[in-house]
């Protein structure tokens, strides 16, 4: 036991018991858990990905959108901070790597990626590429090159997902094509 002296008294203080020294840490942990920055957004991360994770069949014109926990700083969006790029080896491409092509649209804590559409018959020019497999990462900090909110504050818990492209050209139907109406005639 320990004792205390005020100026009339002797007092004797019990030590801290094991209960309330556990309740105070628990409090602590869930207290730490919901921390909030500042202006009392939540920790940022990635909540939603518009693609089930695996998802085999995304169409080349496709948008890929990423919702986050709080409004998203326009000016942090960049390639290097949200990356896509493929993860598949074929004989003309052996190393994976390379990165998707297109726009990134911010509008609050929704980020758009919206692939090139191809102008190309055969598609080469695509933002994303026929049947290959794409992985989508937003580093978190200390990662240089990171999403953050309006206030600031970087991704703090990593995201990464991948998906598949279509593995096949779609063709317009048979009756969708029309020959041109003003070529003379041969």
């Amino acid at each position: 036991m320990k004792y205390t002296r005020t100026k009339k008294h002797t007092r004797r203080v019990a030590p801290p018991s094991l209960f309330a020294m556990a309740l105070l840490a628990a409090v602590g942990m869930v207290l730490g858990a919901c921390k909030h920055d500042d202006k009392g957004f939540p920790p940022l991360t990635v909540e939603i990905f518009n693609f089930s994770p695996n998802f085999a069949g995304v169409r080349l014109n496709a948008p890929l959108e990423l919702t986050f926990s709080a409004p998203v700083d326009p000016n942090s969006v960049d390639p290097d901070s949200i990356r896509i790029f493929t993860t598949t080896t074929t004989t003309n491409e052996p190393d994976p790597g390379a990165p998707a092509i297109g726009v990134f649209v911010t509008n609050g804590n929704v980020v758009r990626f919206l692939p090139r559409i191809p102008q190309r018959a055969d598609l080469t020019d695509a933002g994303l590429r026929i049947g290959f497999r794409y992985a989508v990462q937003v580093p978190s900090f200390p990662a240089l090159n990171t999403v953050r909110t309006t206030a600031g504050d970087p991704v703090e818990i990593a995201f990464s997902e991948e998906f598949t492209t279509l593995n096949q050209t779609i063709l317009p139907a048979p009756g969708d094509i029309t020959a041109e109406p003003n070529l003379p005639s041969l």
